[in-house]
């Protein structure tokens, strides 16, 4: 099992001084969305990987419960032609 992929939030604070001009508080903004964009991306890429992990397992668990009930059922049925 792959362990979770942990990154650093893209956010920084900003100063409370006022920025030089009006280009550059829009391109920080900029700078900061795409940085938020580029760490949802990842968080969207690692919970598919971690989904598809998981529907693994259930299959596995499904299937071995059936495999399971399966030999259960067998014995059963050998218990029983013993006892007649």
């Amino acid at each position: 099992i792959k362990s979770p992929v942990t990154s650093t939030p893209a956010s920084r604070t900003v100063s409370s001084s006022a920025p030089s001009g009006g280009d550059t508080s829009l391109g920080e903004i900029k700078q900061l969305i795409e940085g938020q964009i580029k760490l949802i991306s990842a968080q969207n890429q690692q919970i598919s990987l971690l989904t598809g992990e998981i529907e693994a397992l259930k299959r596995k668990v499904s299937s071995g419960s059936q495999d399971q009930s399966e030999r259960i059922r067998q014995l059963e049925l050998e218990l029983e032609e013993v006892r007649s």
